[in-house]
């Protein structure tokens, strides 16, 4: 995928996750219930995704997401298991997703930051 695409995708589902707390904070959950909307988000987010990266990249993707909160928290370098930095910002992930650990070469997923 190219760079672009990637980068547009991505802040894209971060405005969309963004927004979709700011409507909960006011009382309209749409994660929930009649209207779960938040889900189809996450379902068509990680099904275009996993088209490209497969499950792997996925796990790398929700790594960045979730585990370094968009990299808000301090530390979220990662590191493949010969203590190499893979990645370090937005850039760094997309460059590890499209590099020779495509597939099922990807190294684990950090468990710890």
């Amino acid at each position: 995928m190219k760079w672009e695409s990637f980068e547009k995708i991505m802040l894209t589902y971060k405005q969309a996750l963004q927004d979709m707390h700011a409507l909960h904070e006011i009382g309209l959950n749409l994660s929930d219930g009649k209207y779960d909307i938040m889900s189809h988000f996450y379902v068509l987010f990680n099904e275009t995704m996993g088209i490209e990266y497969n499950s792997n990249g996925v796990d790398w993707i929700d790594w960045y997401i979730f585990e370094t909160d968009w990299q808000q928290k301090k530390e979220y370098d990662a590191y493949n298991d010969k203590k190499e930095l893979v990645a370090q910002d937005l850039r760094g992930l997309w460059e590890l997703l499209e590099s020779g650990y495509l597939n099922s070469q990807l190294p684990a997923v950090p468990t710890d930051l």
